[in-house]
């Protein structure tokens, strides 16, 4: 620790006194006629002792003790007093916080002996506020922990039931759809297609949370695994780190509805874009376009029809709203997807 001391007294002779009786202790002597002019000077020299004359021009003491409490807590005080009033030197210990009280007539040599034993407390003062502010980190880092793997507990429960709600969902569209006079093979196509919307989800479900940049890349890693697919462009509304179960259900909404547009194409291109409608709910849109040599997009039977629905009511249960625009070359997913497990 540094043997920086400040020594605030208006009185030239005094402090040219006092400064030279402990001169040659190893310890350097900062003179300052005002507290105001010590404070200051605080900020730029550290200094474990701050020794003030009782009567500062420009401040009251308890003005001086405050200050420093808030802005040099490890700073030790000491008072120079000319009155020997025991009343007042129990205030200043009790009341004050003043480590050592020098009374007159003074001692240079046993001021010098009291700056050691202030020094000495100074450096296990300073320790003890050093582990008490790594405690307090600590506490605030365990909070911040804690407070998350709250949220992530609501999240998972919410999950939970989300997964759940799909699951049964596709399982109910996919025995309706299998109702009726259907052959073998529109069967298997029919649980092909279940198959691959499941994949989707279940795909989502063993991701993390994310900061957003991440996520972005992890969306265009999921398109390189569809074939014919190129994506284009992917502009994220979201910042920071997104919790796991919004990664899941963005990731599911996307890869479902890709697969579901780009299944019987060679090739098509893909945007994803979102924005905020609330401080709950996003605006998800996932435009899909075919090049000229793909076929018209159109639902020109039954079976497209099915998976159409199968899709659409999968995608119901994930969003707070959605609706599929086509056109010729042209199929764009408008949905409106919750970002708060309370909405």
């Amino acid at each position: 620790m540094v043997k920086n001391i400040i020594y605030v007294q208006q009185n030239e002779e005094i402090a040219r006194s006092i400064i030279e009786g402990i001169a040659g202790s190893g310890y350097e002597v900062f003179h300052c006629v005002t507290a105001g002019e010590a404070l200051n000077l605080m900020t730029r020299q550290d200094a474990p002792l701050l020794m003030l004359d009782i009567n500062i021009p420009d401040m009251r003491l308890r003005e001086v003790v405050k200050e420093c409490s808030e802005r040099f807590p490890a700073t030790v005080l000491a008072i120079f007093t000319d009155y020997p009033n025991a009343e007042l030197l129990t205030k200043l210990i009790n009341r004050h916080g003043i480590y050592k009280i020098f009374v007159a007539p003074w001692d240079t040599e046993e001021i010098v002996e009291q700056i050691e034993d202030a020094m000495e407390y100074a450096e296990i003062r300073f320790e003890q506020l050093q582990r008490e502010g790594a405690l307090a980190l600590e506490s605030k880092e365990f909070d911040i922990t804690l407070a998350k793997m709250k949220d992530s507990l609501k999240f998972q429960q919410h999950s939970y039931y989300k997964l759940n709600a799909i699951l049964n969902t596709l399982l109910r569209v996919t025995t309706d759809c299998l109702q009726g006079s259907r052959t073998s093979e529109e069967k298997k196509l029919l649980f092909e297609f279940a198959g691959d919307m499941l994949e989707g989800v279940i795909r989502a479900q063993t991701t993390t949370s994310m900061d957003v940049g991440k996520f972005e890349d992890a969306v265009r890693e999921d398109m390189l695994k569809l074939k014919h697919v190129k994506v284009n462009d992917i502009e994220s509304c979201l910042i920071g780190d997104i919790p796991r179960v919004m990664v899941a259900n963005v990731k599911a909404l996307i890869w479902d509805s890709v697969k579901y547009a780009s299944r019987n194409v060679k090739n098509c291109e893909v945007e994803v874009i979102s924005s905020y409608m609330t401080n709950t709910r996003i605006y998800l849109e996932i435009n899909i376009d075919y090049p000229s040599e793909a076929p018209v997009v159109t639902l020109p039977d039954p079976l497209e029809v099915s998976c159409d629905k199968m899709l659409q009511e999968m995608l119901s249960v994930m969003t707070a709203a959605i609706e599929v625009v086509r056109s010729d070359r042209h199929i764009s997913f408008q949905m409106q997807v919750p970002i708060s497990f309370l909405d």
